[in-house]
This record gives C-alpha cells, structure tokens and sequence, in this order.
C-alpha cells in the first residue's frame, strides 16, 4: 500500500483462540503486581464483607456497623491513629468490632496481627469460638484460608497463616514468652482489664505489646478496656 509517498506493509498472521487465550493470561500476570486495589475504611469493609456466625453471637447474619461504632472502628482501622484506648461498658458489640477491624487488617491491609486475651486458655477458647467461625463465614477470608477445616501447620490455636502470608495470633497475656519475637504491624487487647498489672515481673502487657511493635515497626497498638 501507497499514500503520500509512504510505503505501507500489511502483516496478518492466524492465531488460535487458545494462543490468545495464553497472551491474555500472560498480560495479566506481568500487569498483577501494578494492581492496587480500592482503599477502604474498616466500617466500610465491615458493612461489605463482615458476617457475624451463629456459634458466637447473638443472632447471625451480615454485620451493618452501628452510628455510634463507627469512630471506634475506623480509629483503630486508620493509620493515622497511633493509640486507640477504649474505656467502655458492656454489651456494645466491642469483640465483634475488634474482630472486624482484625478481618480487615488481613484481607483488606495485608497486616500482621496479634490479638492478647488474659490468658492462654481464653486465647485458645476464642480462636475456636469466635476466630474460626468467621473466618469459615466470611467469604474473602475463607478464600485466604485452604487449610480451613483440616490439621495444618498454618491452622493452630494460637496461630492462623493465611495464603497471602499474613498472620493472625491469638495469644494470652499472662505469659512475657507471648510478647517476644513476634512480627506484627498490629497489637489489641480484649479485656485488658483483666490482665494481670505485671507480667511476669517484665512490665505492663500495654508496655510489653508497645516495644514488640516499636522494635519491628515503630507503631504502637490499640488498647481496649473493660468498664467493670
């Protein structure tokens, strides 16, 4: 072909519907690590994907944050905020707050997370009860979990390793051994009320829960207190 005194060449070649099959997938997986995907807020992630199961709450079915949790959830979802210290009485949803804020750290921010109860035998009770549950019911985390339902050494009481390498712990407070050699990005307390003051001679369990996150990341945690 001739125009304007250019010369044009024309090339066709015959591709099979499997090659350009293969050249899309190709394309896709050098393009994956420029994905980024929507940022979200944790109440925004909660109302979208939460699920509260049977076996811990009072009544299953798709979590919808509540006007007055919504500060809470997205203080301790938000970067920004350094601390987050909640004084607070009882029956205002704050273990369910504090397990979806937990859901959205790992799916969502692909954090490392570790979540203190007072004891070891309170951690393992929780991991079963309340952990396991929602990770079985809420799909995107379920997605992260193939050994769900199985022994593996990914699925433990103490421990959860998602496909995504994330962790989740779920450890008890009373024992200074749980404070060490932990990487996480996020520290929560439940109950911290019951904590013993002193662990073990070593220091407070906020303190112990502030230098693991300073010596890794310089972060500190979020801490939540019971109003007996």
């Amino acid at each position: 072909m001739r125009g304007q005194g250019i010369n044009y060449r024309i090339y066709s070649m015959n591709i099979s519907e499997q090659q350009l099959n293969n050249m899309v997938a190709a394309v896709s997986v050098a393009l994956q690590p420029l994905v980024r995907v929507v940022p979200m807020t944790a109440v925004e992630w909660a109302d979208q994907y939460y699920y509260l199961p049977k076996e811990s709450s009072y009544g299953d079915g798709e979590w919808k944050t509540l006007p007055f949790q919504i500060a809470i959830m997205n203080s301790m979802g938000n970067d920004q905020i350094r601390t987050v210290n909640l004084i607070k009485s009882a029956r205002v949803g704050y273990t369910k707050m504090l397990l979806g804020v937990a859901g959205y750290f790992i799916e969502h921010k692909s954090r490392n997370s570790l979540l203190f109860q007072p004891t070891d035998s309170a951690a393992e009770d929780f991991m079963k009860s309340h952990v396991e549950a929602t990770i079985r019911d809420v799909p995107c985390l379920k997605d992260l979990s193939p050994w769900l339902g199985r022994k593996h050494r990914d699925n433990t009481l103490t421990l959860k390793r998602f496909s995504s390498g994330v962790g989740f712990w779920c450890l008890g407070g009373a024992a200074a051994k749980n404070y060490r050699e932990k990487s996480v990005d996020v520290v929560c307390y439940d109950e911290l009320s019951s904590f013993e003051p002193d662990v073990e001679k070593e220091g407070s369990p906020t303190l112990l829960g502030i230098s693991v996150l300073r010596a890794r990341y310089g972060q500190n945690p979020f801490a939540a207190r019971r109003l007996k």
